[in-house]
């Protein structure tokens, strides 16, 4: 068997040992009498464990098959060098990737349950999906009562009807909100319209009036659909 086969060979052996650091350190044992004679043998070994330890036994055998075991010559160290550069950069990367995962998974662990989304982004969603209906299919009544009231008192039923009148108010219309800030007893709520004829950017305020979100405006691309109060 030649030296790269039985490197592999110690390494695979080490994932069927599910990585112990028995394991870990008795390849290591037999690679480092194996590779240390060779350019970049230590580096080379260097790396090897670097990759068990982090749990990657594939890497490493590509490590070796990739990896020229050369006497040590001017040129190969180059390439070697290159290369174990590039493992550098990718155990780097496992590791920071593995951080970023373990610390969202311990900011789960110690976040009170919250349902997502929250009740207010699907309350203020819910109100501006009645009301963008409502006014695309002419229920004027139905799309006047969910005004605050400040603009029940400034608006009948027939002026919301003229007022409220964009070419994307269509009975088709899909509103989908990205994003909902909260202030105080105030909602504004940021997403999109989409229709048959395309999409627009959508804003929406909203108050709370006892235990119910009332409409207090509304923009499609920047265009107000109703008159501030």
């Amino acid at each position: 068997m030649d030296v790269k086969a039985a490197c592999i060979a110690e390494i695979e052996s080490v994932d069927r040992a599910a990585y112990s650091e028995l394991a870990i350190s008795t390849c290591m044992s037999t690679l480092d009498g194996r590779l240390r004679k060779f350019a970049g043998g230590p580096l080379l070994l260097d790396y090897i464990e670097r990759l068990l330890k982090a749990g990657n036994a594939e890497r490493a055998v590509t490590l070796v098959t990739d990896t020229p075991l050369r006497r040590f010559e001017p040129w190969v160290a180059i390439v070697i060098g290159t290369i174990l550069a590039a493992v550098a950069f990718s155990v780097f990367m496992t590791k920071f990737t593995r951080s970023k995962v373990e610390s969202a998974k311990n900011a789960v662990a110690t976040t009170p349950d919250r349902p997502w989304p929250p009740p207010e982004m699907v309350a203020v969603q819910d109100l501006a999906r009645a009301f963008v209906h409502e006014l695309a299919t002419g229920r004027f009544a139905d799309a006047h009562a969910r005004l605050s009231a400040p603009y029940r008192r400034q608006f009948t039923v027939r002026t919301l009807a003229n007022s409220a009148r964009h070419p994307y108010l269509q009975p088709d219309a899909q509103v989908q909100l990205r994003r909902v800030q909260m202030t105080g007893g105030a909602a504004q709520g940021e997403g999109t319209l989409q229709t048959g004829a395309g999409s627009v950017t959508l804003l929406v305020d909203c108050s709370l009036e006892g235990d119910a979100w009332k409409l207090t405006g509304l923009r499609l691309g920047g265009v107000e659909v109703l008159r501030q109060p």
